[in-house]
């Protein structure tokens, strides 16, 4: 039998902040750690989820030239071809929804913006 884990509701979480980060982790290791552990890429290591990377490939804040923006990473994410084609197991329906994305890179950046990876 298979089953899916129910993710607390982060409703009132504001992007980036501690309950979005902590959501985000849930969702990263239940559901992106297969192919970025680590803020590895193994299907394509030259895109990892590093700082310097995330930076090169998606840009960085208005105005600044060394801090992520959360919101262009997730926009950047949702157009992605790729992850729009996956199934993930681990949520309802298979897909994640904006805010599952909205929780994943608030994690993601906290890890790669504070060099944790």
């Amino acid at each position: 039998a298979s089953t899916i884990a129910i993710l607390p509701s982060v409703a009132s979480a504001t992007i980036g902040d501690a309950a979005s980060i902590d959501s985000g982790k849930v969702l990263f290791k239940q559901n992106c750690a297969s192919c970025h552990a680590n803020g590895e890429n193994v299907m394509n290591p030259k895109k990892d989820l590093k700082k310097e990377t995330l930076l090169k490939n998606i840009g960085s804040s208005a105005g600044t030239t060394n801090v992520l923006d959360t919101d262009q990473i997730v926009s950047w994410i949702e157009k992605s071809g790729q992850h729009k084609r996956l199934f993930f197991p681990n949520v309802p329906g298979g897909k994640l929804t904006h805010e599952n994305y909205e929780d994943a890179i608030s994690f993601i950046v906290d890890q790669a913006g504070n060099e944790k990876w």
